[in-house]
């Protein structure tokens, strides 16, 4: 790995993005926000199948390995699939080429220039990639130029940018591709990482039925409040809250 200006400016813009504040302000509202939009659509989808097992669920758990959850014998109900919004459709076709490059035996520098610049199927997916990150910079500029407080990750970088360039007595590289590649590999990271921790997730609390009211009995003890208001509890309840039974885990 080379780690020259680039890449420590680069890694510079990140800092921010593991600190305490973040986490708790920005990162704990998003992911709670996300979950409950997950869990009102699981809801709506059992309720439709009558507790029927649903088609492209079985199938992402029939994949996994030592699963045991067979596939076509559940009379499953198949919902249409609503299609991506194009920058994550980008984010999966860009995700999956590098993938491809860097696990192949051709020169991964070659064929990274092949996809970004002359292939006319990829070619297409990096510019409305590129594009819909710079726009995104763009937006994050703007609100600094507002006073407006950091509040997405893309903020952070750009904030972060903007300070060491007036420290160093030089221009921002703001929109840049250096700044918009890093903005996609973490976005790439984080789609991975998310997605195969939800699936795993759900996949072994489904093979392990104690373990699961088991952690239902802890989380319920922990956030008392919430139960006896017959409510979920709130991300800044689950930020503040004690909870040895997850941190053992």
């Amino acid at each position: 790995m080379r780690m020259g200006d680039g890449w420590r400016t680069s890694r510079g813009w990140l800092k921010d993005l593991l600190s305490p504040q973040y986490l708790h302000n920005s990162v704990g509202p998003s992911i709670h926000s996300s979950v409950l939009k997950l869990i009102e659509v699981w809801e709506s989808k059992a309720r439709i199948t009558d507790e029927s097992a649903m088609h492209r669920q079985v199938q992402y758990f029939g994949e996994l390995d030592h699963s045991k959850i067979a596939v076509g014998t559940h009379n499953e109900v198949t919902f249409p699939r609503a299609p991506l919004h194009k920058f994550q459709e980008c984010l999966h076709e860009v995700g999956d080429r590098m993938a491809a490059i860097y696990a192949g035996k051709w020169p991964p520098g070659l064929l990274s220039w092949w996809a970004r610049y002359a292939s006319p199927y990829y070619r297409k997916f990096f510019i409305a990639k590129d594009n819909f990150i710079r726009k995104h910079i763009d937006l994050a500029v703007q609100r600094s130029l507002n006073d407006e407080e950091a509040k997405t990750g893309i903020d952070h970088m750009v904030y972060q940018e903007q300070k060491v360039a007036r420290k160093a007595g030089r221009h921002t590289v703001l929109g840049k591709q250096i700044m918009i590649d890093e903005a996609c590999g973490n976005l790439i990271a984080g789609q991975s990482a998310t997605g195969a921790a939800l699936v795993w997730i759900l996949k072994f609390l489904a093979d392990y039925p104690a373990v699961q009211s088991k952690l239902r009995n802890e989380l319920q003890t922990a956030c008392a409040v919430a139960v006896q208001k017959n409510r979920l509890p709130t991300a800044a309840e689950i930020i503040s809250t004690k909870l040895p039974y997850l941190d053992e885990s």
